[in-house]
């Protein structure tokens, strides 16, 4: 295999600001930021305030215009996600273009890998095609777990001869002084104060399994539990077919964007917080919940069983079974025990993130790491 490396330890203090922007080190990003998952603007305002980079968002004029000496995406799988074929042959063909002309351009193309494959899969030999070669023109993959690695090896062998590094999903930093108390995000909600919250939270999607969440939640006896669902759908027949099966009323559905002002309250309201997904490779779902220092219940899959290695088993629960209203009561009882302590998450530290970023970025440039 090319080059493989693990991220370089944290940076205890902060390195001093830089006198002069290296004209180098710039990049686009695709995306540079995004609304309802911090990593990426993590990453990349990491990048620009700690060593020197300078990050502009992804857009086609820029990209082929623009002197930016790496691409780094993040989400190649988005152009597939309409179910208009016309559109996404045109969305896709406008990626492979401009990355062609990027690789023509002497720029390197830089995957940070979230997902192996779109989550709908509307179009998927189109997408098996379009990823195929996409793979093929990377320079440089950031994986971010071991797990992620083979998966990713055994999807795309042809990446066995790329460059490649693992560097851990941040964790979203601490949360705010200001965030309420379990009890005053129960009251803000309209929940009853001594209630236990099941919460699955983010967008509202068929491969996140919230249909079967809500039947075996519905099973679930007690009336002193409740399941909030919160999150825009991106499929209006999914969001149909929650709202006709969600007649249980200790179930409650936020089907709507969610504003970041509404984050912490909805997650410092949970006892637990569920992802019951068909499939996971990553999840920054887990990620937010133990920032706000709840666990989670995530499948046995992909990159989870690190995750629980890494915090511990008293904040990452999981499961390899179908999901069930004994499975769910054995999670809350599990989530309601109290602990002493906070999930210890300096493994994940963004700023960890952000020196390891620049490390594999630098050595890709074959220019010196840090501050310049």
């Amino acid at each position: 295999m090319a080059w493989l490396a693990f991220g370089n330890p944290i940076v205890t203090s902060p390195p001093a600001p830089a006198t002069k922007m290296t004209p180098v080190k710039q990049m686009m990003a695709w995306p540079r930021d995004l609304r309802l998952n911090p990593m990426p603007g993590l990453i990349h305002d990491g990048l620009e305030q700690r060593f020197g980079w300078r990050v502009a968002r992804f857009g086609y004029w820029r990209g082929l215009v623009g002197r930016d000496v790496i691409l780094h995406i993040s989400f190649p799988h988005e152009a597939f996600r309409n179910r208009s074929k016309a559109i996404t042959l045109v969305r896709a063909a406008l990626s492979f273009w401009l990355l062609r002309l990027a690789k023509l351009r002497r720029h390197r193309l830089v995957w940070t890998v979230h997902n192996l494959a779109g989550h709908e899969g509307h179009h998927p030999r189109l997408e098996s095609a379009f990823m195929d070669r996409y793979t093929r023109m990377m320079d440089l993959v950031v994986h971010l777990s071991g797990a992620g690695r083979d998966a990713a090896l055994a999807r795309y062998p042809q990446l066995a001869d790329t460059p490649a590094v693992i560097i851990p999903h941040p964790h979203y930093r601490a949360p705010e002084t200001g965030a309420p108390t379990r009890e005053a995000a129960l009251r803000q909600l309209g929940l009853p104060p001594d209630c236990k919250l099941l919460l699955a939270f983010g967008a509202v999607r068929r491969y996140k399994n919230l249909v079967a969440l809500i039947r075996a939640f519905s099973d679930l006896p007690g009336d002193d539990i409740r399941l909030l669902v919160a999150g825009a759908p991106l499929d209006a027949r999914l969001a149909g077919a929650i709202r006709e099966i969600a007649t249980d009323p200790r179930v409650t559905l936020t089907l709507r964007r969610i504003d970041e002002s509404e984050i912490a309250t909805l997650f410092r309201a949970a006892t637990l917080v569920v992802a019951p997904y068909f499939d996971i490779l990553n999840s920054g779902a887990a990620f937010m919940s133990l920032t706000h220092e709840r666990p989670v219940l995530v499948p046995d899959r992909g990159a989870m069983k690190e995750l629980q290695s890494g915090v511990g088993a008293d904040w990452v629960g999981l499961f390899d079974a179908p999901l069930t209203p004994l499975l769910l009561g054995s999670a809350v009882h599990w989530a309601a025990t109290p602990r002493g302590a906070r999930p210890d998450l300096s493994a994940f530290a963004p700023e960890r993130s952000a020196a390891s970023y620049d490390a594999a970025l630098s050595k890709l440039l074959g220019i010196p790491a840090g501050v310049t």
